[in-house]
């Protein structure tokens, strides 16, 4: 609706496309802190309750996921602005990140007009994103996008969506927008490791036409608590990106003011876990790398849980973390995990003491199993260190001298002694390192 706001006072109540006979001049281009409301919203199995002109409802299908996974909702957060043209959200334990691209970068999206609000778009209920394309409001002349702009929805491994997604109000200029001409073009592709997932779209309702995975505006400017411009989107399969291009469109004629698309709450089929991993960060007073009895766990201590995604590799872009915070007693734990491997790392690790004991570096759970062994331990002891080089001493006067070398390959043994505090008995611990080329 781009105009709806614009022309607000100008409207009677009740009737789309019709413009009050005394429309005054200056109401034509009030923008104020109002969008422009063209939104395009993906709603994945949410129940929503679009409201229809005339008091009645209807009441959107939800889908049902496959065996072994669970429905999970992303909640939009609230914001005054899109400052930011990426944002995460971890749902189900699955990172999902949106990213905004502008065809011209810097001058495509209003970061103002871009936001995440609780109104209701397209007869669906917020939070919904909206993404404003045409930045900026010059008086009287409209805003006119310069380019494209592109959501792109990208999940950490594959998902099958709960139900169809809803793009909403893919509409026209109408009746009531005073020469001030737009059309929503919305193409939708989506894909699977890097190959094409065919998309199929249908019209809700009669505003709206569908050629191929492309939905355009043909007949009205529709009000936001009507659903008569909506679009559902069904990809044919399990998807990991979902890229959603929306261009200015040019068959009426040339723009003549700024456009939105958006984002409603969606929700995907998640995998269901039962595997668990913990357990304990504690200080490890004499060192020996086990909780033994009146060594006190620590609270307070940050624990991430990293999984790696679908490449299943740690470290590459699609990993995914999960944060937890030790309690009182040290005692920390991630539940509802579905099988697979894992990293257990100390966000923080407390000041002024040593690790003496780490989970391993992969932790491998099946379903259903309990991994309670993933302990931390920390030695309150400073860290120090021992060297330094090897060398011939020629001359024999304690000194290296400048044509005195180093040795390499020496092997140099450190001996430590164990809780007793005595060298030379059978609690001692020894490390050993050989020198490298310059005997260092």
């Amino acid at each position: 609706m781009k105009a709806l706001f614009k022309h607000l006072s100008a409207i009677n109540p009740g009737q789309p496309g019709k413009v009050a006979n005394k429309t005054l001049p200056h109401d034509k281009n009030i923008s104020g802190p109002f969008i422009s409301t063209t939104l395009l919203a993906v709603l994945l199995g949410v129940p929503q309750i679009p409201i229809i002109g005339g008091g009645k409802a209807v009441a959107q299908t939800t889908g049902t996921c496959p065996a072994g996974t669970a429905t999970q909702t992303v909640q939009l957060r609230t914001s005054d602005n899109l400052s930011d043209l990426i944002q995460e959200y971890n749902i189900g334990g699955i990172r999902t990140v949106f990213t905004f691209t502008e065809e011209f970068p810097g001058q495509v999206i209003d970061r103002t007009e871009s936001r995440v609000t609780t109104e209701v778009y397209g007869g669906i209920q917020g939070p919904d994103l909206r993404l404003n394309i045409g930045p900026g409001k010059p008086p009287e002349t409209g805003n006119i996008s310069p380019g494209s702009a592109t959501l792109t929805i990208t999940f950490a491994q594959p998902v099958t969506l709960a139900s169809a997604l809803t793009l909403l109000d893919v509409d026209r200029n109408g009746a009531r927008d005073n020469n001030r001409i737009f059309q929503d073009v919305v193409t939708v592709s989506a894909s699977n490791n890097n190959a094409n997932v065919p998309v199929n779209l249908q019209a809700l309702g009669p505003f709206t036409r569908i050629s191929g995975n492309t939905a355009f505006g043909q007949v009205e400017n529709s009000f936001p608590s009507n659903g008569d411009a909506n679009v559902s989107v069904t990809p044919g399969g399990a998807v990991d990106q979902i890229s959603i291009l929306y261009q200015p469109g040019t068959e009426f004629g040339q723009p003549g003011q700024d456009q939105t698309i958006g984002l409603a709450p969606f929700t995907i089929c998640a995998p269901l876990g039962t595997a668990t991993i913990g357990d304990t960060v504690y200080q490890d007073t004499n060192g020996d790398g086990t909780q033994n009895p009146g060594e006190e766990g620590i609270g307070g201590v940050e624990v991430n849980l990293i999984n790696p995604g679908a490449d299943g590799q740690f470290g590459t872009p699609d990993d995914t973390t999960q944060t937890t915070t030790t309690n009182e007693n040290g005692n920390y734990g991630f539940s509802n995990l579905p099988a697979g491997n894992y990293q257990v790392v100390v966000n923080n690790p407390p000041d002024g003491v040593t690790p003496t004991q780490t989970p391993p570096s992969v932790v491998t759970v099946e379903t259903g199993q309990n991994f309670d062994t993933a302990d931390f331990g920390f030695s309150p002891q400073q860290v120090g260190s021992i060297g330094d080089t090897v060398y011939i001493d020629t001359n024999n006067n304690n000194v290296q001298d400048g044509d005195e070398l180093g040795r390499e390959g020496v092997t140099v043994t450190l001996t430590t002694p164990g809780p007793d505090g005595q060298l030379g008995t059978e609690d001692d611990t020894t490390q050993t390192t050989p020198t490298n080329e310059n005997g260092n």
